[in-house]
């Protein structure tokens, strides 16, 4: 097969912290040498499916490239029938930027070239029937240096946002709705035991066993990261904590919470960050309590930024953790397991300004060096290329 030059994708304005990988990969590839065509995603217009599909045609393209969904999902919402996306028989470079198991069940079709940021995406990728499925992390997109605003000026901040389940709760009998919340403490105690361990091991009933779907892991891990989040930040408050976040910070925070009086509005990903990673002494890096062993966005794009970063222990299982060792050599932030380890971590790095200076720069030469998406771009043209081929 003739090697692939010409790729199409669109940008979504609405994918917040995914754009930014897209764009990201957008300009690796460019760097790489392939000509990369970018139809805009503009949801306000009727015709904005319309829009994506006339975009792809004019661009006759050698590949496509979407995240987190089979390609038949985004083409079938772009008007192509099931007989057409059968038809259209180029390969479609598919990266899974978050856990599959919590995002449906449609199937991979025979031209999806599957990528997990994860490898702990990869099972269930594989259940939905991807033929190529290859794990490969994300990258940094830039080593520009942020520039100091006093508008962002702490001494340790937390980007992040949390979402008020209300909603959901509000549809459950009071009694499942208290069970669940028991099996999320249980969680939090012991994060290396999965949900399904523990609705087998603490029944809702003595014969009675609830059915772990992809939407009750949906809505046990957020109310898992949102209380995990609030009770690794609260203690930060007398350090000079503030949090850039979303609106529903009010919504899910007990009235009495510290944290309250450190939220700010969310930023702007791609022009305030940067700026923000320098201007905050120490950025806290919170990780997701699903298990997760991949370096994620954060440990590549702050330091690249040129700020320091600390983060909370991963949870992975060790096997896992294991296979993925190697890409973690030289981008390790210091870590911290519980709020007090967290505050402690903080007090100390507050006043080691030539040790974070030292760790910046080392973690800056790692990624310069292997972690770019240019790097990135050159992997997955060689994954694209042999998986189509083969």
């Amino acid at each position: 097969m003739a090697s692939i030059r010409k790729i199409w994708t669109f940008d979504d304005p609405g994918s917040y912290g995914a754009r930014m990988i897209v764009a990201g990969l957008v300009r690796g590839l460019q760097s790489a040498g392939c000509e990369v065509f970018v139809t805009p995603l503009r949801r306000e217009t009727p015709q904005a499916t319309i829009e994506l599909r006339q975009g792809l045609e004019e661009a006759d393209p050698d590949a496509l490239f979407f995240v987190n969904q089979p390609s038949a999902v985004y083409l079938g919402d772009m008007g192509y029938s099931p007989g057409e996306v059968a038809s259209l028989d180029i390969p479609r470079l598919i990266w899974i930027l978050d856990d599959p198991f919590i995002m449906g069940k449609e199937p991979f079709g025979e031209h999806d070239i599957v990528v997990a940021a994860d490898p702990a995406f990869l099972p269930n990728i594989k259940e939905r029937g991807a033929r190529h499925a290859v794990y490969l992390p994300v990258a940094a997109d830039s080593l520009e240096l942020g520039q100091y605003r006093n508008a962002f000026a702490s001494p340790v901040a937390y980007v992040g946002s949390v979402k008020d389940m209300s909603d959901w709760r509000a549809q459950l009998a009071p009694d499942l709705a208290a069970y669940f919340d028991s099996i999320v403490e249980r969680r939090l105690l012991d994060p290396h035991r999965t949900f399904p361990e523990l609705l087998e091991d603490n029944l809702l009933q003595e014969t009675k066993r609830v059915t772990y779907t992809g939407s009750l892991a949906y809505y046990l891990y957020v109310l898992t990261n949102n209380l995990w989040r609030i009770c690794m930040l609260e203690p930060l408050v007398p350090l000079g904590l503030k949090i850039y976040g979303n609106a529903e910070w009010g919504k899910i925070l007990p009235e009495d919470s510290a944290l309250r009086g450190v939220l700010h509005p969310p930023i702007d990903p791609a022009h305030d960050l940067p700026d923000l990673a320098v201007s905050a002494t120490v950025n806290i890096n919170l990780r997701s309590q699903q298990g997760f062993a991949s370096p994620t966005q954060r440990d590549f794009i702050f330091p690249g930024f040129g700020g320091f970063l600390l983060s909370s222990k991963r949870h992975a299982a060790k096997d896992v953790q294991e296979s993925v060792k190697d890409w973690w050599d030289g981008l390790e932030s210091p870590v911290a397991a519980s709020p007090q380890a967290l505050y402690d971590a903080v007090a100390y790095w507050l006043d080691h300004p030539s040790k974070r200076r030292e760790w910046i720069e080392s973690r800056r030469e790692t990624i310069k060096r292997k972690h770019t998406y240019h790097h990135r771009a050159v992997d997955l043209l060689k994954i694209l290329e042999t998986a189509a081929s083969s």
